[in-house]
This record gives structure tokens, C-alpha cells and sequence, in this order.
């Protein structure tokens, strides 16, 4: 049986052509088994919704294009380990996110993160929280953060590094207060 585990469609050549799906098609259909899919450096406005459909996807990464945001259904890649999203023009991202249980690294730096909602609010907490080991959101416009669990409370077990340099944060939300 012949499956394609990687796809790299990166450079600015590739364009929104060569992401199969961004046109309307099937994309989880021609690439169930998908592992990892490297999209950087192309001029990408969105990420075909049809992309939550890769079942067996553990590397996305979408950084350097001009991203405006995540599709909605992002928490259905439960074995999404590792998204990189850096340098593109991301204001907020999906509730959803915080659905994806394998996610250990998340690379969001440079992008137009704000206000407190920009980070879903059990971004490190419950599952995401305990398998997350990176998270980068520097150089961007974030004012607050999510709430930090509590010790004990299941959350935020696992991070390692945490890198929030370059933002307008003046005071860390206390979960425990």
C-alpha cells in the first residue's frame, strides 16, 4: 500500500495551488495518512478547512504566510503534536485548540495575537495543558493571559519553555487567587 506520510508545499512559488483541498477539493480523502504537512513561506490567507480531516496528521506547519486565523475545527487533530503558525497575521485563535490532547509545541510568535481572548481560555489547562512543552507567543500585542492552573489542577504540567517576550503583558492571571 502506497501513502504519502509528508507533503511539503513550501516557498513562495507554491502558492494556494499547491495545497491540495484550497480549492474546494477533498483534501482529508487524497491524504488520509498524512503525518506531516509543511505549508511555510507561501502567501496563504486560511488553511482549507478540509485539512481537520487528517486523522494521522502530528506536524502542521503553516508559519510564514499571511494566515488570519486557524480553521474552527482544529481540536480534531487529536495526534497533532507540533504546530507552527509563526509569522503570519493571526488575531485570535479557535476554542477548539484547546481539543488537541498531543499538541506539545506551539509556535505563534510574530503574528497580531491581542487582547485576553485571543488565547482560548483552557489553552493550559486540561489535556493541551499536561502534553504541551513549548509554547512561543512572542512579538506579538497580547495585554493578559489565560489563567495559569493551579498546581495539581491538571494543567500546564509539562511546560518547559515559555517565551512571551515582545507583548504589552503587565501582570500574569493567577488561577489560585
Amino acid at each position: 500500500e502506497n501513502r504519502l506520510a509528508q507533503l511539503c508545499a513550501a516557498g513562495p512559488r507554491a502558492g494556494a495551488g499547491a495545497v491540495p483541498g484550497a480549492g474546494g477539493g477533498n483534501l482529508g480523502a487524497a491524504l488520509a495518512s498524512l503525518v506531516e504537512l509543511r505549508l511555510g513561506g507561501n502567501r496563504l490567507r486560511a488553511l482549507p478547512a478540509s485539512l481537520c480531516g487528517l486523522s494521522q496528521l502530528e506536524i502542521l506547519d503553516a508559519s510564514h504566510n499571511a494566515l488570519v486565523g486557524l480553521p474552527e475545527r482544529v481540536g480534531a487533530l487529536q495526534k497533532l503534536r507540533v504546530l507552527r503558525a509563526a509569522h503570519n497575521r493571526i488575531a485570535s485563535l479557535p476554542r477548539t485548540l484547546g481539543d488537541c490532547g498531543a499538541l506539545a509545541e506551539l509556535e505563534l510568535g510574530h503574528n497580531a495575537l491581542g487582547s485576553a481572548g485571543a488565547l482560548p481560555e483552557g489553552l493550559l489547562a486540561g489535556a493541551l495543558g499536561r502534553a504541551l512543552v513549548a509554547l512561543d507567543a512572542s512579538y506579538n500585542q497580547l495585554d493578559a493571559l489565560p489563567p495559569f492552573p493551579a498546581a495539581g489542577a491538571g494543567g500546564a504540567a509539562s511546560l518547559d519553555r515559555l517565551a512571551l517576550g515582545f507583548n504589552r503583558i503587565r501582570a500574569f492571571n493567577d488561577a489560585a487567587a
